[in-house]
């Protein structure tokens, strides 16, 4: 790299890291006039925000959250790939963070993303184009675009997922175009592919992987490489990315099958997705709330005179598919890959691919800014940037004058408000071009356009509907009446559907409901039981609701209003079922979790009394239907959400129901011996036991597809390094075979 160039990478190392600051102040300003915060909806603090709590909290404790106990009656934390849990720059954070990690550490992770994006993506466009401005342009549009700044904001994951992007490319571009970086090239784009499925949004990951694939093989028709040599190059990075990340990818497979979203949810549910006047958007970024399509009025001129100009014919062909991806089951486009494309057919929210629609556009308008700076523009782009600026005018005083005549519209003002922003931005695009080439000839042309990108980025970006002063009634307010049943050690539930509405994991409460789209069908379907039903084989002993409860003892402890102000009722079970809890008759449902329902259901049945299993009990247990006189559980401790205890007392052979969801990974030892766990109430937790005194019993998650899916993970880096070695001696030796001959 020429000496020149190296310099500008400091300069635009130093730019980017100002611009991030720029952009993000006002979160970390000390200032308490001038201070922030990212707006606290339910969504970014109840699942986001609280996941991310409940993580730091553990590893401030030495400890790794595998299970959750405080959502959806328990779930594991660690197969949950919308939780991030093996996330390394979010680990990294935490381990440093300790204790003191807290909301202002979840912010700073989130704009050290955005700071990352765009060193990513301008280093990424340094392979791409001839001149380090239009590279440094491109960032900004990346990292400070409307798809960016707009909802993965506040949707972390999403944001986590689609940064490494860049670096998947570097990766390929490398593979493809370098001699001897194969090997290196398949190693980056893998590390890319494995950073962005563990970030947390798998949707995410599956379209820039998509994009990814489509680029390298469109990049080696380019390069004239034979088709087997890019179908290796494929399946290297593809091998790379999904071994490292096979400590979440083996989990994740054991979990998804048995959620509601895989088992309820078909073509209809998952093909929502934009309509066409969201393409509004492109022109006035307040349309329709965030503004996923908007890179600035500089950016999308600059985007339609590449396709003028027929500059990057592949990232043309990825606007136009994922467009139309994006309206879902608008057109027929999502059918074909809904049925033939793995993966379409899993996730909801088509409106997403709007990601890589987003980046197609920054890359046109960085081809087309390159171009410009290398006086290689065609005179049609002229008229161009004068036809949007005119045009936008028009729209402006034509909606001004209407506005006159028809009085005060607020709808109307704020249209007006937007138009009229971009057309002034629009403007002064065109009096820049009218001087280009004086500002070409003085250096400053580059200059410009960063300037006028930022004004236009930054000024939409810091003033979105994600940001809102730092006041106490912008924070989330705790409900005391529910914050005082936190609790670490476990000992019964709450259901929470009125009260606590999502917000478990952020009290410490342990809710029966949640808001992660990852909840268990098993769970979900003992909730379609009579409430007064679940509430007895769930243990629950707080409830908080709107309607009148069915005829149990209860207590009324208190009136409140929940974080959406709307009333509801806390009430006590006046004798809740005891977490753990001996019965000493059964019904056996013959692996039907139908039947087993339909028997829990029945009124006549005393669920107190007796178990409904699926599973055949062990021949050689002998219940004897009635309680005996001598029937204890005493000591029951939960130390951690992954470790049970307690000593049991029987006189005769019993089954010990756990209020614990059947997982695979619950192991149960009984005095020392490992006892085979049967269910309990088609989807809990049932432990045989013998007849004896102080039997000591403990209760482990151990799940074996970590220790399966941690194994490949090591094993990959593992040949990855020693392979990138090897990689590395060779070209060094051919390199010094050359300089010999």
């Amino acid at each position: 790299m020429p000496l020149s160039q190296l310099r500008f990478s400091w300069i635009a190392l130093l730019t980017l890291t100002f611009l991030a600051i720029l952009f993000f102040w006002r979160l970390f300003t000390p200032s308490e006039l001038d201070r922030q915060l990212i707006v606290q909806n339910q969504e970014f603090v109840a699942f986001y925000y609280a996941n991310a709590a409940y993580q730091a909290e553990r590893i401030a404790d030495g400890s790794f959250p595998l299970w959750n106990p405080y959502d959806h009656v328990g779930d594991p934390f660690f197969a949950n790939l919308e939780t991030a849990p093996f996330y390394p720059l979010r680990l990294l954070i935490m381990w440093i963070a300790g204790e003191n990690w807290d909301l202002q550490t979840y912010q700073f992770e989130i704009a050290l993303h955005y700071w990352l994006a765009s060193l990513m993506m301008y280093l990424w466009l340094r392979l791409i184009v001839q001149r380090p401005t239009a590279a440094l342009i491109g960032a900004i549009l990346f990292a400070y675009g409307g798809y960016l700044t707009g909802y993965p904001m506040l949707q972390v994951n999403i944001l986590a997922s689609h940064i490494w992007l860049p670096l998947i490319l570097i990766g390929i571009h490398l593979s493809v175009t370098r001699n001897g970086w194969v090997i290196w090239g398949g190693a980056i784009s893998g590390i890319g592919v494995a950073l962005s499925l563990l970030g947390g949004f798998p949707q995410t990951t599956m379209q820039i992987t998509y994009l990814s694939l489509a680029y390298l093989a469109y990049l080696g028709w380019q390069q004239r490489l034979a088709g087997w040599t890019i179908l290796a190059r494929m399946a290297l990075f593809g091998v790379i990315g999904a071994g490292l990340s096979a400590i979440q990818l083996i989990p994740t497979a054991e979990l998804i099958p048995q959620t509601a979203r895989v088992l309820e949810q078909g073509f209809f549910a998952k093909g929502n997705g934009y309509t066409p006047s969201f393409l509004l958007q492109t022109l006035y970024p307040e349309a329709f709330g965030f503004p996923a399509y908007y890179v600035s009025i500089i950016g999308l001129i600059l985007a339609i005179g590449a396709v003028l100009a027929r500059r990057g014919p592949f990232w043309i062909g990825m606007i136009a598919i994922g467009v139309l991806l994006s309206l879902g089951g608008n057109t027929i486009v999502y059918d074909f890959f809904y049925v033939f494309i793995p993966g379409f057919s899993v996730f909801r929210g088509q409106e997403r691919i709007a990601s890589v629609v987003s980046f197609a556009v920054v890359m046109l308008a960085t081809l087309q800014v390159d171009a410009l700076l290398q006086g290689a523009i065609l005179p049609r782009f002229r008229l161009l940037i004068y036809g949007a600026a005119g045009l936008l005018g028009a729209v402006f005083c034509f909606g001004g004058a209407i506005l006159l005549l028809q009085g005060d519209s607020t709808l109307g003002n704020a249209a007006l408000q937007g138009f009229g922003f971009a057309a002034f931005m629009a403007g002064l695009a065109a009096i820049g071009y009218a001087y280009r080439g004086e500002l070409d000839r003085n250096g400053w042309l580059g200059v410009a356009l960063i300037v006028l990108t930022v004004i236009d980025l930054f000024t939409i970006g810091t003033r979105s509907y994600n940001f809102v002063r730092d006041l106490p009634e912008n924070r989330v307010q705790p409900i005391e009446s529910i914050a005082a049943w936190g609790q670490r050690e476990i000992a019964w539930r709450v259901d929470g559907a009125a009260g606590v509405i999502g917000y478990g994991i952020y009290y410490r409460i342990p809710d029966l409901y949640g808001i992660s789209g990852f909840s268990r069908q098993a769970i979900k379907d003992l909730l379609t039981l009579p409430v007064d039903r679940f509430w007895e084989v769930f243990a629950v002993r707080y409830i908080t609701t709107h309607d009148q409860p069915p005829d149990i003892p209860l207590q009324i402890l208190a009136y409140d209003r929940n974080h959406l102000a709307e009333e509801f009722v806390i009430y006590e079970i006046l004798n809740p079922r005891p977490f753990a809890h001996l019965v000493y008759d059964a019904r056996i449902a013959e692996n039907n979790p139908i039947f087993a329902r339909q028997m829990m259901s029945d009124t006549r049945v005393d669920l107190r009394e007796m178990l409904i299993t699926i599973d055949p009990l062990p021949t050689d247990l002998h219940l004897p239907v009635t309680r005996p006189e001598l029937s204890v559980i005493r000591d029951y401790q939960m130390p951690t959400p992954e470790r049970v205890t307690l000593t049991v007392s029987t006189e005769s052979d019993a089954m010990l129901t756990v209020a614990i969801p059947n997982y695979p990974g619950w192991q149960a030892w009984v005095n020392g011996v490992e006892t085979p766990i049967l269910d309990a109430y088609a989807g809990l937790i049932a432990i045989p036991m013998r007849a004896g005194v102080d039997q000591a019993v403990v209760i482990e998650f151990r799940p074996r597809s970590l220790v399966i899916g941690a194994g490949i993970t090591a094993i990959t880096a593992l040949l990855t390094l020693i392979a990138c070695g090897i990689a590395t001696r060779s070209r060094s030796s051919a390199r010094i075979s050359e300089r010999t001959s």
